[in-house]
């Protein structure tokens, strides 16, 4: 799957830890950098567009595609498939584009033993309970969806010991030039 002459950045965080918002920032800042857009069954939010923040697609359609194997990663979270298209991947490398992944850390670990070289960057919130309310104020999210994610952060928390870099996303500009000032020593090292 790995093309040596891309580049793969994979950024995760509990839900509500931010990664979105600094994927666009990182994004409008890198013309080099696309964003691979994973499958989900999962209803969009208000504010999501298909095709951009996630394909939406049925529970069938995503069973129709891990039969088919092409998906790349997949994963059940939050009771719901989110997973990385093939076809797309293989597209982005052909154009010659780097690809930036919005990952969890079960799609993280199935990525990392599918590509040669890959940058894996977990955003941390500052505490659970800034965690908590960034979740609030989204109101996108039940009472229940609340607690399971917070219940789900514990578990993420011990596999962000594995990622190559660990962030504390307080501060937004700061973090965006953390995660910056990573990735360009981490490629300045992968350049042959």
């Amino acid at each position: 799957m790995s093309n040596n002459a891309t580049k793969a950045v994979i950024l995760s965080s509990p839900s509500g830890g931010g990664k979105s918002t600094i994927i666009n920032l990182l994004l409008a800042a890198r013309p080099n950098f696309r964003h691979s857009v994973s499958a989900t069954t999962r209803d969009p939010r208000p504010q999501e567009v298909d095709g951009r923040e996630y394909s939406f697609i049925t529970k069938e359609a995503f069973q129709d595609l891990i039969t088919r194997q092409a998906l790349a990663e997949w994963a059940l979270v939050h009771k719901e498939w989110y997973g990385t298209p093939i076809g797309q991947l293989a597209q982005l490398q052909q154009q010659g584009f780097d690809i930036l992944f919005d990952l969890d850390v079960v799609g993280t670990a199935t990525m990392k033993k599918r590509w040669s070289s890959i940058l894996t960057i977990y955003l941390l919130p500052p505490s659970r309970e800034e965690l908590e309310n960034r979740l609030r104020l989204r109101k996108s999210e039940t009472e229940a969806h609340i607690q399971y994610r917070l219940q789900r952060f514990d578990m993420e928390q011990k596999a962000a010991a594995r990622y190559d870099f660990r962030i504390i996303n307080d501060k937004l500009d700061d973090t965006v030039a953390e995660v910056t000032r990573c990735i360009d020593d981490w490629q300045s090292l992968t350049e042959f």
